[in-house]
């Protein structure tokens, strides 16, 4: 059974993703209200977050190759990465230490290079195998449900993965905080490589106004 997703994003008043500061406090805060399993998170966003956020990432210790005591405990959402190229080789240990990481989850392809499942076999990473070249996210969502008991997934990523997910009719839900922000040109914006076949309904759920002259906007997709 595939798990409720819901596409989760904070985005300037014009759809940029970036090139203004965004409040962290309130896009998390409205993150947890859903109460997700999982977070999902493509390997461009998790890279240039740690470089945005960390500068050089902490070096990885014996320690971490190992599934801290957290991954036992029902609670702490997943982090799910989708990652088929293997781009994070070295640096899933960032994430298996955050404070509000139950564990990693790697979604991966059947061409990902051997030497990147060696990797995640040496540090216990649980991994999902789907789709041939690229991770066919369907069935890794509904093996994720079934594998790890994922009910609701939270999708906290740029324009690539949360387009896939759109198009292939994965998300039932979108949730978005608006910053009181203009950005420059050349900043991606949040749907600039959706590419549908036809329009999607959408249905208010809610509408909140946040300090600081945020908006929070919560619509289900019609199907």
């Amino acid at each position: 059974m595939k798990p409720r997703v819901i596409m989760h994003n904070s985005v300037s008043i014009d759809g940029s993703v970036t090139g203004f500061d965004i409040d962290i406090a309130a896009h998390y805060a409205v993150a947890g209200s859903f109460r997700p399993d999982a977070h999902l998170i493509g390997w461009i966003t998790a890279k240039t977050g740690i470089e945005t956020y960390m500068g050089e990432a902490a070096k990885e210790e014996a320690e971490d190759h190992k599934k801290p005591a957290k991954a036992f405990e029902k609670g702490l959402p997943y982090f799910v990465i989708s990652d088929s190229l293997g781009k994070l080789h070295g640096l899933l240990h960032v994430f298996r230490k955050f404070e509000h990481c139950r564990d990693v989850i790697v979604m991966i392809s059947r061409t990902t290079s051997d030497n990147y499942i060696d990797y995640l076999h040496s540090r216990n990473y649980d991994y999902i195998v789907a789709g041939e070249k690229r991770v066919d996210y369907a069935q890794a969502l509904e093996e994720l449900n079934r594998r790890f008991e994922v009910e609701t997934v939270l999708t906290d990523t740029g324009p690539t993965l949360n387009g896939a997910l759109i198009e292939h009719g994965l998300v039932d839900e979108i949730s978005l905080v608006i910053q009181p922000y203009l950005a420059m040109k050349g900043n991606p914006r949040l749907f600039e490589e959706l590419d549908l076949r036809s329009n999607a309904k959408l249905r208010l759920q809610k509408s909140e106004t946040l300090e600081g002259s945020l908006v929070h906007l919560h619509y289900s997709i019609e199907v």
